[in-house]
C-alpha cells in the first residue's frame, strides 16, 4: 500500500474547480495532500481547499471521515465545513479559511517559549473544545493534537485543525496519519496506547495536548512515549523533562498538572478535559498566590566531627549556594523576557536583556562565592564530607539467581620469624590471578555458555563469580580447573537480559581486570533496505523525514505495527528461525526517536538482499487494425492511439502517465489516464509511434515495455489500441 510523498497532480493558481472555486495559492503540501487558498466565486468569500490525491483506499476513507465529522460540528475553535467533492485530480474538502500562522511556525519564528499566561489561555480554549468533542455521541477523538495543527487568529483565538486521524466510532482504528504516515500517530505528541494501537480514549487527546503545551512552554519537543517507556523498563530516568526545569518561568504547579497528563499510564491522567481544565485553573491560581521565596535556606544534616580532625579546604556554605541558585534562576527568568519594542528598535533589534542578565548572574556567583568563603564551620564540614567508616566483610556472600552462599577466603598472611630468632622467612602464598577470559562477548540466548579463564593459581580458587554493575551476579559451574586454566559453565542467568550487560570476573571476591559481555541477541544489524524506491512493495512509504517501514507484532504482513524503522537504524537480531523474517529489537541511541521495542520485519528490509522485484506492466498492441495496407494519404493529423492502464484484475488505474513519441523524436504527447484508467491521444500523423508508460500512482518503481505502433496513415479513421496491464 505504498504511495508517493508528492502529489502527482499539483494545481496552478487560477485553476477553477467545480465551476466555483478559483485557486489563489498553495498554502501547504504533505505526503497525503495539499491545502490551497481559494475564492468561492459564488459567495465571494475566501475558503481553504484541502486536496488528497488518493480518492480511494485508506487515505480516501480517512478523508471522507474527516469531512463527515467536521460537517456535524459547531464550535468557535473548529473550522466550518462548506463543501466536499471529488474529481479526476482528487478529493476536496472546502473549509472556512482561518488566516494566520500555526503555533509551530510562530514558535520557530519566535525562537523562545511562549509566555506562560498566553499558553495557558490557549490551553483553556483547547480543553473547552475537547470537552465539546469528547461529549458527542459517540465521542470524537482528534488523535493528532500538535502545534502544527493549531492556528492562531488575529484575535488571539486558537483553532484546532486537521481531523485526518479523528475517530468517532470506538471500533475503528485509522492506519493513516495526516502527514501520510502508515501508523496513525505523530511522534513526540502521541501517547503510548496510540503508538501501540492498543485502544485510545479521551485521555489520549489529553496526553497530546499536554505534550503540545510542554513544547510551547519550553521550546523543546517532549520525549516520545516509546523512548520513555523503554527507559522506564530499563530502570533508567524518564527522558521527559519537567517544563519548570527547562523553563524556570513555568510554575511548578502547572508543571505538575502537565506531567500528570503526560503519564504513560492512561489511568493516572486526568479523567476528562473538564478535570484537566479545572486542574490548570487551580494551578494558575496557586502559582499566583505563592511567589517563589528567594531567601529560603537550605536545610542540611549536622554531624559531629572529632576535635583532632584537620580543617578541610573552605567551600561556599549551603545557605550561600541556595541564595545563589535562587537568584540565578531569577536572572534566567529575566533573560527570557522579550525586549520592549521601543528599546529593540534603539538597539537595532539586538536582545540586550540576555547578555546583561548573563553577565549579572556571573558577577553574582563570584561575589557570593567569595563571601561564602573562609573556614567552613565544623558542623558544615561534616555535612560536606562525612567520615568514611571501615566495614568488615561478611564471612559469606549470596550470589546468583539460585541464592548460593559462597564462602570468602581471607587473603593469605605471610608468616614471620619471632624477634631475635634467626632462620629463613617462609615465602608468602601469591593470590590467584586471571590473565584472560574468552570469549569476551557471547550470545546468552541459549544456555549453557562456556567461558575459558587462563591465568595463575586457578586451582586454588574456591569461588569464581561474575558480577554486573547492576548488582546481578552469576556463580558458574567450574570444570577442569588447573593451575593455568579453568572452564566456567553458565547454566542459569540471574534474570532476563534486555540487550547486553557486562559482567566482571571475581576470584575469591577479588576483582579481576576482565569482563564478559552477555547479550540476548545474536548480532547487531543496520537497516539497509528501507528505500523510497521500494514503495511498490507496499512495505515502504515516506513522510517528511524520509522513507520508513513498520515493525510488526507477528511474522505476518497483516499483523499490527508496533514501531517505525528507517534506513540507518540499528536493530538487535533476536530470532532468524522463521523463513523470510527477523525478530528484532530497535536499539536506543542518544537521540529521542523510536524506542527499543521488539517486533518482526522482513529480512530484505534489513539486509537489502532478495528485494521483491518491481511490478511489471505488460504493454501490448490491441486487435484494432492499423491498416498497414492503406498508404499514407495527404499530410493529415487525424489518427489516434487509445487504450488503458490496468491492475492485474483488469480494473483501470487512474492518474497514470502515458507518453506517445514519434519515431524521429520531434513530436511528443503525454496524457494521464482518467479515473477508469483509459486514455486517448489524437491528432497523430502518418509515422511510427512509440507508446510508453511513465508513471503509476503509488509506485515509485515498476517495469513496462514500450509498444510500437506503425503505419497510422494520418486519416480520421485509423487508430491503434495499446493496453498496459500489471502482471500478477
Amino acid at each position: 500500500m505504498g504511495w508517493s510523498n508528492q502529489l502527482s497532480t499539483m494545481l496552478d493558481p487560477g485553476t477553477i474547480l467545480q465551476e466555483r472555486y478559483r485557486l489563489v495559492r498553495l498554502i501547504g503540501q504533505g505526503g497525503m495532500g495539499a491545502v490551497y487558498e481559494a475564492v468561492d466565486q459564488r459567495l465571494g468569500t475566501t475558503v481553504a481547499l484541502k486536496q488528497t490525491h488518493a480518492p480511494g483506499g485508506a487515505l480516501g476513507r480517512a478523508f471522507e471521515r474527516e469531512a463527515r465529522l467536521l460537517a456535524g460540528l459547531r464550535h468557535p475553535s473548529l473550522p466550518k465545513v462548506i463543501d466536499h467533492f471529488a474529481d479526476a485530480t482528487g478529493q476536496y474538502l472546502v473549509m472556512e479559511y482561518i488566516p494566520g500562522d500555526d503555533l509551530a511556525t510562530l514558535l520557530e519564528r519566535r525562537g523562545a517559549p511562549f509566555p506562560v499566561q498566553e499558553a495557558l489561555a490557549w490551553a483553556d480554549q483547547l480543553l473547552r473544545v475537547l470537552e465539546y468533542l469528547h461529549t458527542r455521541q459517540p465521542p470524537i477523538l482528534h488523535r493528532d493534537i500538535k502545534p502544527q495543527n493549531l492556528k492562531l487568529t488575529a484575535e488571539g483565538e486558537v483553532v484546532l485543525l486537521d481531523f485526518g486521524l479523528a475517530r468517532g466510532d470506538p471500533a475503528a482504528h485509522s492506519q493513516v496519519t495526516s502527514g501520510g504516515s502508515l501508523f496513525g500517530y505523530t511522534p513526540h505528541y502521541a501517547p503510548l496506547e496510540q503508538v501501540h494501537n492498543s485502544g485510545t480514549d479521551q485521555r489520549s487527546d489529553l496526553y497530546a495536548l499536554a505534550a503540545t503545551l510542554h513544547h510551547l512552554l519550553t521550546g523543546v519537543k517532549p520525549a516520545d512515549a516509546l523512548s520513555r517507556a523503554t527507559a522506564v523498563l530499563r530502570r533508567q530516568p524518564d527522558p521527559l523533562g519537567s517544563p519548570g526545569e527547562i523553563n524556570p518561568l513555568v510554575p511548578p504547579e502547572v508543571s505538575a498538572v502537565l506531567l500528570r497528563a503526560l503519564s504513560l499510564n492512561q489511568e493516572e491522567r486526568p479523567a476528562s478535559a473538564a478535570e484537566m481544565r479545572a486542574a490548570l485553573a487551580h494551578a494558575r491560581a496557586a502559582a499566583a498566590a505563592s511567589p517563589p521565596d528567594w531567601d529560603a535556606p537550605t536545610v542540611a544534616a549536622v554531624a559531629e566531627v572529632p576535635e583532632d580532625e584537620p580543617p578541610r579546604p573552605s567551600a561556599p556554605r549551603p545557605q550561600a549556594l541556595a541564595r545563589t541558585g535562587a537568584l540565578a534562576a531569577w536572572l534566567r527568568r529575566l533573560a527570557m523576557i522579550p525586549l520592549p519594542a521601543p528599546l529593540a528598535r534603539l538597539a537595532g533589534q539586538r536582545p540586550l536583556w540576555q547578555p546583561l542578565a548573563a553577565a549579572g548572574a556571573l558577577l553574582l556567583l563570584l561575589l557570593l562565592a567569595v563571601r561564602g568563603g573562609g573556614e567552613t564551620p565544623r558542623a558544615e564540614r561534616a555535612t560536606l564530607a562525612p567520615r568514611a567508616t571501615a566495614v568488615r566483610p561478611a564471612a559469606t556472600r549470596t550470589l546468583g539467581s539460585a541464592g548460593v552462599a559462597v564462602p570468602t577466603r581471607p587473603a593469605p598472611v605471610p608468616s614471620a620469624a619471632p624477634a631475635g630468632q634467626s632462620g629463613v622467612t617462609p615465602t608468602a602464598v601469591q593470590p590467584a590471578r586471571a590473565a584472560s577470559l574468552e570469549p569476551d562477548a557471547v550470545y546468552a540466548g541459549r544456555l549453557p555458555v562456556v567461558l575459558t579463564v587462563r591465568g595463575e593459581g586457578l586451582d586454588r580458587v574456591r569461588a569464581f563469580q561474575l558480577r554486573a554493575a547492576s548488582g546481578a551476579a552469576i556463580v558458574p559451574e567450574v570444570r577442569n580447573a588447573s593451575t593455568s586454566e579453568a572452564l566456567l559453565v553458565i547454566g542459569e542467568l540471574p534474570g532476563l537480559l534486555n540487550g547486553e550487560e557486562a559482567f566482571a570476573l571475581y576470584l575469591d571476591d577479588v576483582a579481576q581486570p576482565l569482563t564478559v559481555v552477555l547479550r540476548d541477541y545474536r548480532e547487531r544489524r543496520t537497516i539497509r533496505g528501507v528505500r523510497a524506491a521500494y514503495s511498490y512493495t507496499g512495505r515502504v512509504s515516506s513522510d517528511e523525514s524520509g522513507a520508513l517501514t513498520q515493525m510488526l507484532t507477528d511474522p505476518a504482513s497483516g499483523s499490527a505495527p508496533v514501531a517505525v524503522l528507517r534506513n540507518g537504524d540499528e536493530v538487535d537480531l533476536l530470532r532468524d528461525d522463521v523463513p523470510g523474517w527477523y525478530q528484532v529489537r530497535l536499539v536506543i541511541r542518544g537521540r529521542i526517536t523510536q524506542a527499543s521495542v521488539v517486533g518482526w520485519v522482513e529480512r530484505w528490509l534489513v539486509d537489502n538482499q532478495g528485494v521483491p522485484e518491481a511490478p511489471v506492466f505488460a504493454g501490448r498492441l490491441g486487435k484494432t487494425p492499423t491498416d498497414a495496407a492503406v498508404p499514407c494519404g495527404a499530410r493529415q493529423y487525424k489518427s489516434s492511439i487509445y487504450g488503458s492502464v490496468e491492475r492485474a484484475d483488469g480494473g483501470g488505474i487512474g492518474g497514470a502517465l502515458v507518453r506517445v513519441t514519434s519515431a524521429d523524436g520531434r513530436n511528443r504527447f503525454s496524457q494521464r489516464t482518467k479515473k477508469n484508467g483509459t486514455f486517448a491521444i489524437g491528432g497523430l500523423g502518418c509515422t511510427t509511434w512509440v507508446v510508453e508508460l511513465l508513471e503509476v500512482p503509488g509506485l515509485a518503481g515498476f517495469k513496462a515495455n514500450a509498444v510500437t505502433v506503425k503505419n497510422l496513415n494520418g486519416g480520421q479513421y485509423t487508430a491503434a489500441e495499446v493496453r498496459f496491464r500489471r502482471q500478477p
